[in-house]
């Protein structure tokens, strides 16, 4: 199993890091700005897009996190792996 540079690894933690901050953003935006008082008013293709287009941000979000997370377990795997054949070592040399 190949296991993604360091640097790569960061680069995509600060990418998803920045996913995260500009989803917010857009969370807080949108709660400075409750409805207009006359809801009745706008149009409901209008909310039925941004209620999508905020669903499309969220799943992008969220994938990019399971991105993430499967890297991070590739990285701990590998730790894992050189780590167990680092006491096989040891104890094969311990038994000369």
């Amino acid at each position: 199993m190949m296991n993604p540079p360091e640097n790569e690894v960061e680069n995509k933690s600060h990418h998803l890091k920045a996913a995260n901050d500009h989803f917010a953003e857009v969370v807080q935006k949108q709660a400075q700005h409750p409805e207009k008082e006359h809801p009745e008013k706008e149009h409901p293709e209008k909310k039925l897009r941004d209620k999508e287009r905020a669903a499309e941000i969220l799943a992008e979000v969220l994938v990019e996190r399971l991105e993430h997370y499967e890297e991070v377990i590739a990285c701990v795997e590998h730790v894992l792996y050189k780590k167990i054949c680092a006491d096989l070592m040891i104890k094969k040399l311990l038994k000369r």
